[in-house]
Order: C-alpha cells, then structure tokens, then sequence
C-alpha cells in the first residue's frame, strides 16, 4: 500500500505524516478536512470541520486498493484545481449494485457491513453509507486509473459518470 501514489492529488496545503510505531498516516487536505490512515487496523478516519462543529466518518476495509480509493476521493473532492468530484456529489444507497448487501452492525452501533452477494470476502464497513455505497463499484477499477480519471477527465468523465450511475459499469 502506497500514500505516495496519491501525491498527484496533493494541494500545496496537503501535508502527510507517518508515524510507523503507531501504524497510521495523517494526512491534512486543507484547512476543513483531515484525514487518518490507520494501517495495522485497516481503518480511514475522515474529520471533516464545519461551521457546527467536526464530524467524523470511517471506513474499515482490509482491501488496501479501496481505503486508497476512498482517500483519492477525499482528495479529489478537496482539490478544485483537478476538477474532481465535488463535495455536493454525495452518492445514494441506490447507487450499490444490485448484487451488494447493506446491513446494521447491531443496532447501538453506528457501522454499517456492505457485503458483496457472490463474494463475501468483498465487504467493507463504513459509518456513512450515502456516501460510501460508491466504493462497491471501486472493486472493480485499479487505484491508479481512478487517480487518473480525477485528474483527467475531472467530474463529467466517463469513469467517474459510471461510477455514478448504477446502469454503468
């Protein structure tokens, strides 16, 4: 798994930290959005600030590829000069493939398990899945050709638009 591969989403506010004894990279993307990469636990810790206060989302997944797909996400939407996703395209849970299962952790719990029908060892556990259902489509494309597509073809092109729309891909 590699954070270096992302630095062509990088802003010149982007900064990252290591810390190998605590297993986790911290990565601020600007001055409302802070990321934290847990390795050890396969965890993606997203603090977002807003007027009202700082709310976290998580994202637990032991496919490296994916938790690097969501942070190239977060850094697309952060990035206005890439033209990538902006902020306001949060996706819906209808935009889950028909063959993917969501379901409650337990009831006092705030993760929700997506699981893959035919595949369980395709699963990921998110505590936001509005936003996360677009990472059941993410199985299925390489890291380095979404970083491509943020950069490229920006928020009309055709990676990105089939992504979104749950009669492509």
């Amino acid at each position: 798994m590699s954070i270096e591969m992302l630095t062509p989403l990088f802003t010149p506010m982007t900064q990252v930290s290591a810390d190998d004894s605590r297993h986790e990279v911290r990565l601020t993307v600007s001055d409302d959005v802070q990321a934290i990469l847990h390795t050890d636990q396969h965890l993606l810790v997203i603090n977002k600030t807003y007027d009202s206060g700082t709310v976290s989302y998580m994202l637990r997944c032991d496919n490296h590829k994916i938790l690097l797909a969501r942070l190239a996400l977060v850094l697309g939407e952060a990035n206005p000069e890439l033209n990538g996703l902006p902020p306001t395209a949060v996706k819906t849970l209808s935009r889950l493939q028909s063959d993917w299962t969501v379901r409650r952790s337990a009831l006092d719990s705030p993760w929700f398990d997506i699981t893959c029908n035919h595949d369980e060892s395709l699963t990921y556990s998110t505590t936001y899945p509005p936003h996360d259902a677009v990472l059941s489509r993410l199985f299925n494309v390489d890291t380095t050709t979404l970083i491509d597509a943020l950069i490229n073809e920006g928020r009309n092109g055709p990676l990105l638009a089939a992504l979104r729309n749950t009669d492509d891909l």
